[in-house]
């Protein structure tokens, strides 16, 4: 296709991009572009199976089937803005039944918010949570006593850096967590 005919594809997207949508609906998104444009090029693609022949007068292929793509209700469906999600009005204080639904206060049992910085702690309750473990390491645990990361590397023998971002270097045998020996070598140490 040619520079002109090409460009009144992005002046289509970039122009529903930019439009101010209507009361109760969100702009549209960059994956509603990224899916028209796809459906755009499909259909250019099935109208053009027999081969892409120049026209009569030397004009390009898709030129010509380009205009009547863009109209099409499947490409123009996708560039549709959605509804936003409908928002309960906010409870009075004179309706108390607005006011009948729980509050929660402190966050879910199974994850800790971290005081330092109010985020959650992944490593808090890590010791009922099923964590894939390398086969040789099968029976250890993924984490210490007081729920900090162990390296995998140092009980496997592969991983001998001072300062490993990984973990403790200490022994994953549960309630071990000597950093006298790995896992491989807890057997031959006890």
């Amino acid at each position: 296709m040619s520079y002109e005919v090409h460009d009144t594809i992005i002046n289509l997207l970039f122009n529903e991009l930019q439009r101010e949508p209507l009361e109760g609906f969100k702009q549209p998104t960059m994956n509603q572009l990224a899916a028209a444009d796809r459906e755009i090029h499909l259909r250019l693609a099935e109208r053009t199976r027999s081969g892409l022949p120049l026209g009569p007068s030397g004009e390009l292929p898709l030129d010509k089937w380009v205009p009547e793509v863009l109209l099409l209700p499947s490409v123009m469906w996708l560039l549709m803005p959605k509804q936003k999600a409908l928002v309960a009005d906010k409870p009075t204080a004179g309706n108390p039944s607005a006011n009948a639904g729980p509050k929660r206060t402190q966050p879910p049992p199974d994850r800790k918010v971290n005081p330092k910085n109010g985020k959650f702690d992944k490593f808090k309750n890590r010791r009922g949570s099923k964590t894939p473990m390398p086969v040789q390491l099968r029976g250890g645990t993924p984490v210490d006593a007081e729920g900090r990361a162990i390296c995998y590397g140092f009980n496997l023998g592969t991983c001998h850096e001072k300062g490993c971002k990984r973990g403790r270097h200490v022994c994953c045998h549960p309630g071990c967590f000597s950093a006298a020996h790995s896992f491989l070598n807890h057997d031959k140490a006890a």
